[in-house]
């Protein structure tokens, strides 16, 4: 507080003072230039916060996490410098969310995946939210804590980091399946064959998140007994005849070391194993044979435990004379098709009986399919080792019997045919095979060249127990044209906040299988949910696509309301603008923008549900039908069909968090037409309030929330103006603009509409936990945790001008997106300083208020933000001018020219506060909006000339002195240019002294401010850790630099004593 002193002193006696504060200060200053050791510690004026966004999350989602950064150093927290570093699961480059929050100037994401932002500043009072987010890789990343950490340091700061971290759990976890098949009949001494197919699927096909690869993954197969391994494919097993049992290793990765499963995403969807066994000519009828296979792993990632998952096949061996059954199911590889269109018929059959069966599948070709190829398989694809024949019949009535030398027959060159049969003699029981005929759809055969193409096929098996027959149907339908289109979407999965924008990535295709289906003249349909608006104009072809894909300037834009809150946009092709056959493709993009007050999360859900939340489209075509194999159930289009063919596609995205508490300050004297804002804002020096003595002074503020997260639990709290107050949060708390002056309240704050309980305290310093932003909670108010007892409702205080501090509490409410509050009061300001002396001109004192509170989390639970101090207010007494001696420095105004009104404060400091009575300020620009002239009534008194620097000469009447905390003495003003001022016991050490009467100030001398020409505010006084206001705390520097700085204090109270013993002196003279 030794700065503080040497201003309030300086302020009287200025050239008395000069040489001291001179002397003074720059033995400060050297101390604080040497050299000292600095303990490791956050800067406590630049507090910052790393939170989990949400969590847990999928394997595969991005991981996200907000950090805040809470700027408390006066004059701003100047080239702020965040880094983030990734968790150890991070896939690939950290992603910060757009918009970036005001003043960022920069965002790197470099190559070891660390994020680095960088601020030309944040404003004092303000936080700045960062949403950073990291990209995992489904299947790859181990379930458990995901630690990032953030840590951010200011040019203008102590040197030392903030830091912080967080934790977001990621679920993940194998989903291995084994399937084992086999005969359900075999004989002594036949050859049969096992399949067995391993798989780990994702869980969900429509969102694969979540999934896990097996480690050291292995198939086992335990043949049963009375059998004997002939061979197994594919080959690199090995077999232990002692134990009956075949093992593979499983690698589907072939690009990572060692052996792992994950996902197949080819045909045949699994890894899949045959093994063929000869049964024993030894075993008994009526033997149930098991054979057993295992697939083990180690869930990928450390310290996990072996699984295993196991299925068996039993197979009854019999001599005969048991029964003759088979199956048969018939299909069509497309529903519609067009002409000239390649279709397939697919017809599975099987002999389900005790013993070996001739098999006959016989398939009458129908009008509208020509049919080209035949081909015999087992059910994994494989080629079929036993003998088969194909007798095909013409449309003359010949006929032609084929001995296939392979998998397939050409069918085309056998003529005009209408019916084909294949023969496979002694198929043994239990065997299952498939046969598959393609061709083409042929609409001249049909009349008027569209309709329905209906087919049967029968299957007779014979064996020596007799014979089964079985029939299976299937259908299709011929149009002259038809497309085959798909559609795919996705969006980037890192959030973005309100106001910024997800580009969505759209690719339309045709015909992916080749079959020589129509064009597709593509009409794209989607449904933008509520919480984006459609970027109109933002259609745009991507680069480096076909020559064929459609300019984007071809697409008509339709903008219409959709379901639920949604946007329908839909955009067509004009006439010829088509994508060909034969998998064809064209990629487009377009933009959306997130709305404001948008709730933050991932949208997503089941897209087969009519709820989904996330991004939902379909593709159509403009002038023909289509073959999708999915109906609109969700009437994308708005048609009101939903029994129409559609390409649909959908995609999760996700909205940044923007957890914003707001508090502004502003202050308005009885001089002023308008409210001020914060002198401590750079450029903003002339913001200062003007009130005469005696006088009022108003403040008004704005609490609220200004992110897009819902906000509870909400308190502020203003320490009213004072000599010796300290800043409200632990960020400022030792943070000194010297007060020289305390206004008074004059009845209570009325809360008009706002839900918020005001109670008032006489403590100039109350508990008040919320305040604190320290890592252990650690500050001189934090009073574990329990905010001050002094508070009380306005009805239970008894004397207003005692009351020192203010609590808002809005407990329980829920402030969303946008919601805010303005209070305003009126305080009377004292006729005199706080230090018994009348006021000269220029006496300021600054006023505090900060804010703090939850932010509610998905799942309702809550956690709290960082709390904000908003800048520094200072109001500034402007006496009536009074005639100045003649060596005064400026001319004396007539005093006939300086009424000395006092206006008295109304007793309904303002309207009632609701959320349209309060400025819209941005996060970047100062907090001081200029109010209409209906909001600043006050009484003015009418403008005087700028009082002299020198003192009121004796016959200009002292004003009577107001209630302070302090005794105020009688005033005695004196003739000579420099008034004896009773000491404050707070503000100054006692004076012995008192200056001569020569030592009256010269312009030089630091003059009073005038109402014409503000001063810039008073500079924050070196706390007890600080070494200027301007340069941050350094830490401690050991016993040299305290006894240092106590030799500095004694020579400073040495000389203000000489001084105050020189004033007695010259008062008793006189």
């Amino acid at each position: 507080m030794v700065g503080s002193a040497v201003v309030l002193l300086a302020h009287r006696y200025r050239r008395a003072l000069g040489a001291t504060v001179a002397v003074l200060l720059a033995a400060l200053a050297a101390l604080a230039l040497v050299p000292h050791d600095s303990a490791a510690r956050a800067d406590v004026r630049m507090s910052v916060r790393l939170d989990p966004g949400t969590s847990p999350v999928p394997s595969g989602d991005h991981v996200t996490y907000n950090g805040f950064i809470q700027c408390s150093i006066p004059g701003d927290c100047q080239s702020v410098t965040v880094t983030f570093t990734p968790p150890p699961g991070a896939s690939g480059k950290g992603v910060v969310s757009q918009p970036y929050p005001p003043g960022v100037t920069g965002v790197t994401a470099n190559d070891d995946g660390s994020v680095t932002v960088t601020y030309s500043s944040i404003a004092s009072g303000q936080s700045s939210q960062l949403t950073v987010s990291w990209p995992t890789e489904d299947y790859w990343t181990p379930p458990g804590d995901q630690r990032a950490t953030m840590s951010a340091t200011a040019t203008n700061g102590d040197g030392t980091p903030s830091t912080d971290d967080a934790v977001v759990e990621v679920s993940a976890e194998p989903n291995p399946a084994v399937r084992k098949e086999g005969p359900s009949r075999a004989r002594p001494g036949e050859t049969i064959t096992y399949k067995v197919t391993a798989t780990n699927d994702p869980r969900n096909a429509n969102r694969p998140r979540g999934n896990l690869a097996l480690e050291n993954a292995a198939l086992s197969d335990v043949l049963p007994e009375g059998v004997d391994l002939v061979d197994a494919t594919p080959g690199g097993y090995t077999y232990d005849p002692a134990t009956r049992t075949i093992s593979w290793p499983v690698d589907t990765e072939p690009d990572r070391p060692g052996n792992q499963l994950a996902q197949v995403k080819t045909y045949p969807y699994g890894v899949v194993h045959e093994i063929r066994v000869k049964v024993r000519d030894s075993v008994a009828d009526g033997t149930t044979l098991t054979d057993t296979a295992t697939l083990s792993g180690d869930p990928f990632g450390p310290g996990t435990e072996e699984i295993t998952r196991s299925d068996k096949a039993d197979t009854v061996v019999g001599t005969g004379g048991g029964e003759v059954s088979g199956t048969l199911d018939k299909s069509v590889d497309t529903p519609l098709a067009a002409d000239g269109q390649r279709v397939s018929y697919v017809l599975r059959f099987a002999n389900t009986g005790t013993d070996p069966a001739d098999a006959r599948l016989t398939d009458a070709l129908p009008d509208g399919f020509t049919a080209q190829t035949l081909s015999l398989s087992t059910p994994s694809g494989g080629a079929y080792s036993g003998d088969w024949t194909v007798q095909v019949t013409r449309r003359d009535g010949s006929t032609e019997t084929v001995t296939p030398s392979g998998q397939t027959i050409d069918l085309s060159r056998l003529g005009d045919l209408v019916s084909v049969r294949v023969d496979v003699p002694g198929l043994a029981a239990g065997t299952s095979l498939v046969a598959q005929i393609g061709g083409r759809a042929d609409a001249t055969e049909l009349p008027g060249g569209s309709g329905d193409v209906d087919n049967c096929a029968r299957l007779g098996l014979t064996g020596a127990a007799g014979t089964a027959d079985e029939e299976s149907c299937t259908s299709f339908h011929i149009e002259p044209e038809v497309s085959q289109p798909e559609l795919a979407k996705s969006t980037d999965p890192t959030p973005v906040g309100p106001g910024g924008s997800h580009t969505w990535t759209v690719t339309l295709r045709n015909d992916r299988y080749r079959t020589g289906s129509s064009p597709l003249r593509p009409r794209f349909v989607d449904l933008v949910p509520r919480q984006l608006a459609y970027d109109k104009g933002s259609w745009t072809l991507a680069d480096g696509q076909p020559d064929y894909c459609p300019a984007a300037d071809r697409f008509t834009e339709t903008v219409s309301a959709g379901p639920d809150g949604r946007t329908r946009v839909e955009l067509t092709a004009e006439a010829g603008a088509e994508i060909p056959a034969d998998d064809s493709s064209c990629t487009y993009a377009f933009r959306t923008t997130v709305e404001p007050g948008a709730a933050s999360g991932t949208y997503g859900g089941s897209p087969d549900s009519a709820d989904y939340a996330g991004n939902r489209a379909g593709l159509y075509d403009a002038e023909r039908p289509i073959n999708t194999r999915r109906t609109d159930t969700h009437d994308i289009d708005g048609d009101g069909d939903t029994t129409e063919n559609v390409a649909e596609a959908t995609d999760d995205f996700a909205i940044a968090e923007s957890s914003a508490l707001f508090v502004t300050k502003e202050v308005k004297g009885d001089k002023d037409d308008a409210f001020k804002g914060s002198a401590e804002v750079p450029g903003k020096e002339d913001e200062v309030g003007r009130s005469t003595i005696s006088g009022t002074v108003e403040y008004r503020t704005v609490l609220g929330n200004m992110g897009n997260t819902d906000l509870t639990n909400v308190v502020a709290y203003d320490l009213l103006p004072a000599p010796g107050t300290y800043g409200v949060t632990s960020g400022r708390y030792e943070d000194d603009v010297t007060s020289q002056w305390r206004p008074t309240l004059t009845g209570p704050i009325d809360a008009g509409g706002a839900p918020v309980t005001i109670t008032y305290s006489e403590e100039p310093d109350p508990c008040r936990p919320e305040m604190d932003n320290t890592p252990d909670k650690s500050a001189p108010f934090q009073c574990e945790g329990e905010p001050d007892p002094s508070f009380v409702p306005a009805d239970e205080v008894s004397d207003w001008s005692r009351i020192r501090s203010i609590r808002f509490d809005f407990d329980g409410h829920v402030f969303s997106a946008g919601e805010r509050y303005t209070l305003r009061w009126l305080m009377q300001v004292p006729d005199r300083a706080a230090d018994g002396e009348p006021f000269e001109g220029g006496e300021r004192t600054w006023n505090k208020i900060a804010i703090a509170g939850d932010r509610r989390q998905p799942d309702g639970s809550t956690r709290g933000l960082l709390a904000t101090e908003a800048p520094w207010v200072v109001d500034e007494v402007h006496p009536a001018p009074s005639p100045s001696p003649s060596d005064s420095p400026s001319p004396s105004p007539s005093p006939s020219d300086s009424p000395s009104p006092s206006p008295s404060p109304s007793d309904s400091p303002s309207p009632s506060p609701s959320p349209s009575d309060s400025p819209s300020p941005s996060p970047s620009d100062s907090p001081s909006p200029s109010p209409s002239p209906s909001d600043s009534p006050s009484p003015s008194p009418s403008d005087s000339p700028s009082p002299s620097p020198s003192p009121s000469p004796s016959d200009s009447p002292s004003p009577s002195p107001s209630p302070s905390d302090s005794p105020s003495p009688s005033p005695s003003p004196s003739p000579s240019d420099s008034p004896s001022p009773s000491p404050s016991p707070s503000d100054s050490p006692s004076p012995s002294d008192s200056p001569s009467p020569s030592d009256s100030p010269s312009p030089s001398d630091s003059p009073s401010p005038s109402p014409s020409e503000p001063t810039e505010p008073p500079s924050p006084s070196p706390s007890p850790s600080e070494s200027t206001p301007s340069l941050p705390d350094t830490g401690s520097g050991g016993a040299w630099l305290a006894s240092g700085i106590a030799a500095a204090l004694l020579a400073a109270g040495a000389l203000l004593a000489a001084i105050a013993r020189r004033r007695r002196e010259v008062r008793d003279h006189l």
